[in-house]
C-alpha cells in the first residue's frame, strides 16, 4: 500500500507491553490518520504503526526511532496553527490485513480491513501528490456479485482473496470491483484458487445515519 496526503491525526504513543517471556518491553504503538482527496471523494485512511525500541540483539530498532520523530516533529491538521500548517506525509510499503476480535457486547467476529504501516515521511508541498493505491499477490478464495440487505444485486463485483501475513498468519481480504469492464474480465477469468494480482484504490468513508424512533409520549427520538 501507498498512501499520500495530509497528516490530519497523530495518535501515536509511547507504552510498554509484557512479553511471552514476562518482560516488559517499551514500544511506540498508535495511527496516523491520513485525509487523502481521491476520486471526488474525502478519505480518511487510519494507518495503524507499531515498534519496539530495542532489537532482538538489544541495538536501537531504527523504525521506532523514526515513529518518535512523527510523533515529536510532525504537525497534524488537529494541532495545526497559524503559524505552523498540518504535514503533508507519504506512507510507503504499508500491507493490507484483516483486523478481527469478539464483540464484547454479543460475542460474534468483529472483521473489517485494516492498513499496517512501517513507514512515513514528508512531502514537499510542490512534490505533494495526493493518492491511496495497491497491489496485491493473492489467491482467490471466492467471488460473486456483492448483494445489499433485501438480497438484491448492487452492480458491484466482490472478490475474497487469501494474503498471506507475518509468521504463519493467513487473512482472507475483500475487494470490490465497480468497473463494468473490471467486472467483466474478473467475473470471465478469475476462479476459485487462482493466484492473481490486483491493483486498486482504498476508500474509507464514515457516513452518518438518523433513525427516528416514535414514542408512546413526547416527541420522537
Amino acid at each position: 500500500v501507498e498512501i499520500e496526503g495530509i497528516l490530519c491525526e497523530n495518535n501515536l504513543t509511547k507504552t510498554t507491553y509484557t512479553n511471552k517471556d514476562g518482560k516488559s518491553i517499551q514500544c511506540i504503538r498508535g495511527n496516523l490518520l491520513v485525509r487523502v482527496e481521491q476520486d471526488g471523494r474525502t478519505n480518511d485512511i487510519p494507518v495503524s504503526f507499531f515498534a519496539n525500541m530495542y532489537k532482538n540483539d538489544g541495538s536501537l530498532n531504527s523504525q521506532y526511532k523514526s515513529l518518535e520523530t512523527i510523533m515529536n516533529e510532525y504537525t497534524s491538521m488537529a494541532s495545526a496553527t497559524a503559524e505552523a500548517k498540518a504535514d503533508y506525509v507519504k506512507i510507503k510499503k504499508a500491507r493490507i490485513e484483516m483486523n478481527e476480535y469478539p464483540s464484547k457486547n454479543t460475542g460474534n467476529l468483529v472483521s473489517f480491513p485494516c492498513i499496517r504501516g512501517s513507514f512515513c515521511e514528508k512531502v514537499r508541498s510542490e512534490a505533494f501528490n495526493p493518492h491511496a493505491t495497491f497491489k496485491v499477490r493473492m489467491m482467490i478464495a471466492n467471488t460473486n456479485y456483492e448483494v445489499d440487505s433485501e438480497g438484491c444485486e448492487t452492480g458491484r463485483y466482490r472478490i475474497e482473496g487469501l494474503v498471506p501475513g507475518y509468521g504463519d498468519s493467513l487473512h482472507k481480504i475483500p475487494f470490490i470491483a465497480e468497473n463494468k469492464n473490471v467486472i467483466n474480465v474478473v467475473s470471465s477469468y478469475w476462479t476459485r484458487g487462482d493466484t492473481v494480482v490486483a491493483t486498486g484504490k482504498l476508500v474509507f468513508s464514515v457516513s452518518t445515519e438518523k433513525v427516528v424512533t416514535e414514542v408512546d409520549f413526547g416527541e420522537p427520538i
